[in-house]
């Protein structure tokens, strides 16, 4: 059976993004998980939101743990359509994807000023030590993603793009990415499963990528 995964983006958007988890029980289905991201659940955006819960998300044993205790803790300072019966029972969602956020982390290190590949592979193993923790059942491995909504005037700046630009294009510092991930997977033994972002500009070069990814698998 194929899945497909709702994205949501809570900790990174106003209440409506939110409110997907006072309906959460409506996407209890085999064939639908929940696409979650990390740089949002850590409150590195500025403006972060609900962050009086977010924070909170560490204390939960799992990702689905604290879907459930969210909506409770939402069901005290709002409320739901009229027509929505809210179940209080815990919902089971089938299946957590870890996304990392990298485009929004690459693009603050540069703003800085304090961007280093360094500073960028200091970050792999928090973000899989955090998806391990919750239980995640699929993180997305870092690699130099570029942003592709552009909501904090990024087309503006021609030095942040030409770097950008640099980073996502360069097939070497990609796959020193993708290699430290499975040293840092083979060291630490994680029960989730990761997939390996791919780069190319055509079928012959996303091909080469893919077979570089599986030789380092070796």
């Amino acid at each position: 059976m194929h899945k497909f995964y709702l994205t949501n983006n809570i900790g990174g958007g106003g209440t409506n993004v939110s409110r997907f988890v006072d309906y959460s029980q409506l996407f209890s289905m085999g064939n639908v998980g929940l696409l979650l991201n990390y740089y949002y659940l850590t409150l590195r955006c500025k403006p972060a939101f609900d962050t009086k819960v977010v924070k909170r998300i560490t204390e939960s044993s799992t990702i689905s743990d604290f879907i459930n205790w969210a909506r409770e803790q939402f069901k005290l300072s709002r409320s739901v359509w009229e027509g929505f019966d809210q179940t209080s029972d815990n919902v089971s969602i089938n299946g957590f994807l870890l996304d990392n956020g990298c485009g929004n982390l690459v693009r603050n290190m540069i703003n800085s000023g304090g961007f280093t590949e360094e500073l960028m592979s200091s970050e792999i193993e928090p973000f899989h030590d955090f998806a391990e923790k919750m239980s995640f059942d699929i993180a997305i491995a870092f690699d130099y993603a570029k942003k592709y909504t552009y909501k904090a005037g990024e087309t503006l700046d021609e030095e942040l793009q030409e770097l950008w630009d640099q980073l996502t294009t360069d097939k070497c510092i990609n796959l020193k990415l993708s290699k430290l991930t499975l040293e840092i997977l083979k060291k630490n033994d994680y029960s989730h499963k990761v997939y390996a972002p791919i780069h190319g500009y055509d079928f012959n070069s996303f091909v080469s990528y893919f077979n570089d990814i599986i030789s380092a698998e070796k």
